[in-house]
């Protein structure tokens, strides 16, 4: 009864204009009240709480950042040395950038930060006719995750020690050298459609 009056309320968000989180909220708080009997005092006790604080925490970052205009800065910095640069270098300094800040912001927040700025200065650069390949070497460096904190996703398996940070380590960098070495295979081919000069 309680998830379907969750579901009630996150369906009529649009009538009642109060923000999500609340129907969240509300249900577990009504998980525990007396007489509903779901959870007691001594499930309370045994949760660790250091796990949920450490996820909201890291999360966070890339929020904070984007209310911050960190992406606008580091675009501001970005176009200030490329104007004697050639394009394949401006696509290669991007995918390290965006890499790189995975380690301070979440994917979505570098993408969201950073997209508007970098389509502005794209598209200004002589030679550009299309904003895709810059679309393309955001979204496959910022998916390139390292740590497990980088994603919500990986951090929740991480915090149930469904696997250890060597082997997550090991497998998502695999992947990282392979990617690179595919965007170092499209920009050839960007390059030979055109689409880069």
């Amino acid at each position: 009864m309680i998830l379907v009056l969750m579901f009630a309320y996150l369906f009529t968000a649009g009538i009642h204009k109060m923000p999500m989180i609340y129907g969240f909220v509300v249900a577990v708080i009504v998980l525990f009240l007396p007489g509903i009997d779901v959870g007691s005092a001594a499930d309370i006790k045994r949760v660790n709480f250091a796990y949920p604080v450490f996820i909201v925490a890291c999360l966070s970052i890339g929020n904070v950042s984007a209310k911050l205009g960190v992406g606008e800065l580091i675009a501001g910095i970005l176009s200030g040395g490329i104007e004697n640069s050639s394009l394949i270098i401006y696509f290669i300094f991007v995918f390290l950038l965006c890499f790189t800040l995975n380690f301070f912001m979440t994917p979505l927040s570098i993408f969201a930060g950073l997209m508007p700025p970098l389509a502005a200065i794209t598209m200004s650069l002589p030679l550009v006719h299309d904003v895709s390949p810059l679309l393309l070497t955001v979204h496959v460096a910022t998916i390139n995750v390292l740590l497990p904190y980088e994603t919500a996703n990986n951090l929740v398996l991480f915090s149930f020690e469904t696997m250890t940070m060597k082997d997550h380590v090991k497998a998502l960098g695999s992947r990282a050298v392979l990617s690179f070495g595919t965007f170092l295979l499209a920009l050839a081919y960007w390059q030979f459609l055109g689409l880069l000069g």
